[in-house]
This record gives C-alpha cells, structure tokens and sequence, in this order.
C-alpha cells in the first residue's frame, strides 16, 4: 500500500506536469533549454532568464497525453508552439515568455509567497534535467537565502533571494 506521502506526491504530479513546459531556444544547431512554469491562462510562462539568453522567440511544449517522451522525440518529432520573450530581469535571472496559442485546458500553477516557506518544508520539483524531459522529484528547503549572489560560467552575475533546497534535480 502507498502511504500517506505517496498519494499526496502522485497528486502533486498529476495536477502540475501539465503547466510546467520544456523551453528551448537554438543558437546555431544547439538546443538550449530548461523548465518554464505557466503562471497565468493566457500563456504567461515564468522561466529562468539563463533559460533564453539571446533569444526573441523561443520552442515550448507542455507534457504530451501519453506522458513524457525522450528529449529526442520531443525536438525531432513533436512540434513546439513558439513563445515570445515579453520581459525579462537578468539581475534575478528570470525572464516572461508569452505563448498565443496555449491549451486553455492547462491550468496555471499558483504562485505563493516566500513569507509561508520554513526551512525544514517539503518540496517538489517537476523539470528536464539532462534530456530527461518531466521529472520529478522532492526533498526540503535547506535555507532562505537573502541578497544570494551567483555567477554562471558564461560569466554573467545574478542577485537574488533564493529558496535553497535539498531536491535532487541533476
């Protein structure tokens, strides 16, 4: 029998996979891409700004009805819908991307506030770490981060307040 966790876990999954889509953008014959969460019906997607550097336009797909595919049928075999990058704060790494044409049927995830997150809390993760497109895992929020500075290795610097956590996504 499944446990508590387990029920709640599967629902988790099964109520948000749909709104997190695979973002890619191609520079050249190489795909660069991450994970974008709906936050609004009319096809606003939340995404990392490191996600579409350089690019205007963007592929996204959202999670097929027979599940998740290989990240090669999903670039060679399904289409995308394209995306516009409406906004965009690399500061904070973080970029709006509009996509017209987005299923009505998917609804949005809800966005809360870092006022009701505690260190110890249960989290989950639903993204396409290295080709792996869907994947989901869970884990706790390690700290709260206030005025978190990074650098990526193309050098560009950020600054933010983050949510660490202790979720394995490769």
């Amino acid at each position: 029998t499944r446990g508590l966790m387990g029920d709640r876990s599967s629902e988790i999954y099964k109520n948000y996979s749909p709104s997190i889509a695979l973002v890619a953008s191609r520079q050249g014959k190489k795909w660069y891409d991450g994970t974008g969460s709906l936050i609004d019906k009319c096809g606003i997607i939340l995404t990392n700004w490191h996600v579409i550097d350089k690019a205007n336009q963007v592929a996204v797909w959202t999670l097929p009805v027979d599940g998740a595919p290989s990240e090669y049928v999903l670039f060679e075999e399904l289409d995308p819908m394209i995306g516009t990058v409406v906004a965009t704060n690399k500061l904070e790494d973080l970029a709006i991307i509009k996509v017209g044409n987005f299923p009505q049927k998917i609804n949005p995830v809800t966005l809360g506030s870092i006022k009701d997150i505690r260190i110890g809390d249960k989290v989950y993760a639903i993204g396409h770490p290295e080709g792996l497109p869907w994947t989901f895992t869970d884990g706790t929020v390690s700290q709260i981060r206030k005025n978190h500075k990074w650098k990526y290795k193309s050098g560009s610097s950020h600054k933010a307040t983050l949510i660490q956590t202790q979720t394995p996504i490769n």
